[in-house]
């Protein structure tokens, strides 16, 4: 799981951001509290006419956000960076996507939207102005790395390719997309059950020791030490909402 760090700009394709939804405050606040206390983030909670977006800060860097609403909750959306955002929207329809959301824009940050890719997972999409995106990556307390999991991941390969001018390369039984010799996301096989979808994986120091303090804080862990390239993953749930927080230590 290595990628290039690139804390000020981001690649066409690139995942350069992550939100997840919840449904109200109270919610909202008990995410934070598990959030804070297993990544050791702080919190910028936003305007009252901004949705209360509220930005997770790494040592003061931005490095997600919670949003508030009734569509999507519980599920991470990780936004790809693009150039011309026009041009990715008739892509995405073009090879079998749907953007159902957007082009929206942000006062002074960029451009959004969101949308389905070609087997069912949603994602979304940024071309930015004021705002780039995290601003950190590939250090403890931050995202490393994005999984997506389907029924069809050369389909979803496809798709990307298309859609962002990514480049697909194989590694053991999944697919890489990135440019070059440098990637940054995963397809692989869905488990039986498991939900199409975009992943975001967060590096941690140690695993045990976060899931400790997972637990402690009223998390579950769901799966423990699965090794991985470069080293080992959990995934733990979160007491707030139930969200999927998938965690990774390098050996």
């Amino acid at each position: 799981m290595s990628a290039a760090a690139q804390s000020s700009a981001f690649a066409q394709g690139q995942p350069c951001w992550i939100d997840i939804s919840v449904p109200d405050a109270a919610t909202r606040e008990g995410l934070m509290a598990f959030l804070g206390a297993v990544f050791g983030w702080t919190f910028d909670v936003g305007s009252a006419d901004m949705g209360n977006y509220t930005m997770a800060l790494h040592q003061g860097r931005p490095v997600c956000a919670i949003a508030e609403g009734t569509e999507g909750v519980g599920v991470w959306i990780s936004y790809l960076n693009t150039t011309d955002i026009d041009d990715t929207v008739a892509r995405i329809n073009a090879n079998g996507g749907q953007a159902f959301l957007g082009p929206m824009e942000i006062p002074g940050q960029g451009v959004m939207g969101l949308a389905m890719d070609s087997v069912g997972a949603a994602f979304g999409f940024w071309q930015a102005s004021g705002f780039a995106g995290f601003a950190a990556t590939q250090e403890p307390g931050t995202p490393v790395w994005f999984m997506h999991d389907s029924n069809d991941p050369a389909a979803a390969a496809t798709f990307y390719s298309a859609a962002f001018g990514l480049q697909v390369s194989d590694q053991d039984d999944s697919l890489l997309l990135g440019h070059g010799e440098i990637s940054w996301m995963s397809l692989s096989p869905a488990e039986e059950g498991m939900q199409t979808q975009w992943q975001p994986v967060f590096a941690v120091e140690s695993l045990a020791a976060s899931e400790a303090v997972a637990t402690s804080s009223g998390g579950t862990v769901l799966m423990s030490g699965m090794p991985v390239p470069g080293g080992h993953a959990s995934a733990l749930a979160d007491p707030a909402i139930g969200s999927v927080i998938v965690i990774y230590a390098a050996d």
